[in-house]
């Protein structure tokens, strides 16, 4: 994983994406920030993946949300070898 944003959910026009869980998992020497954010670039939300550990947040109450029709995206705040994010969630208007 190096620094770039990646693609989770493309957009839908006039929806958002909501994340009810999420999972993140370090393999790597360096920990590392995780940026939720929207294709406009706001922040959605945080994870932390540290070094040979990981972050899990199931069943989130208040499910984080993406502003409308943008993707969903994460950023690594610094490179790391191995980086598992896994992603529930849904989109609706």
């Amino acid at each position: 994983v190096s620094t770039s944003v990646t693609l989770i959910q493309a957009s839908a026009i006039g929806k958002r994406s909501y994340i009810t869980d999420f999972w993140l998992s370090n393999t790597g020497a360096t920990t590392t920030l995780v940026t939720f954010q929207g294709g406009d670039t706001s922040v959605v939300g945080y994870g932390i993946a540290p070094t040979g550990g990981g972050e899990a947040s199931p069943g989130i109450a208040i499910p984080l949300k993406s502003t409308i029709s943008q993707d969903l995206a994460f950023k690594a705040t610094s490179a790391t070898s191995i980086l598992y994010l896994t992603v529930k969630g849904y989109q609706a208007p």
